[in-house]
């Protein structure tokens, strides 16, 4: 078989199943355990090792959110018209 010519001794086949089989399932784990895993503090090895499963995970930036999204407060005018909704389902 032939090498790629941009990986030192690995052959297209080597590199397809690296891809398709290994690259989903080291995403994936590092996925699983980024989700469970309480933040540390990114000065101490452990916070290096978190940054590691972040590009792993391919979860940079703000892939992961913290807490619960807060709703917008609705408009005056939605209030306005939910509370004439609720008026005429009493008159009924």
């Amino acid at each position: 078989m032939e090498s790629c010519p941009f990986a030192l001794g690995i052959t297209g086949e080597q590199l397809q199943t690296a891809v398709t089989v290994w690259l989903p399932q080291i995403i994936t784990v590092a996925s699983l355990i980024l989700v469970w895993a309480p933040r540390p503090d990114p000065n101490t090895r452990l916070g290096k090792l978190y940054r590691v499963l972040q590009i792993a995970a391919m979860a940079v930036g703000n892939a992961r959110q913290h807490g619960m999204l807060k709703p917008a407060p609705p408009s005056a005018a939605a209030a306005e018209e939910f509370l004439r909704s609720l008026q005429q389902e009493q008159k009924r």
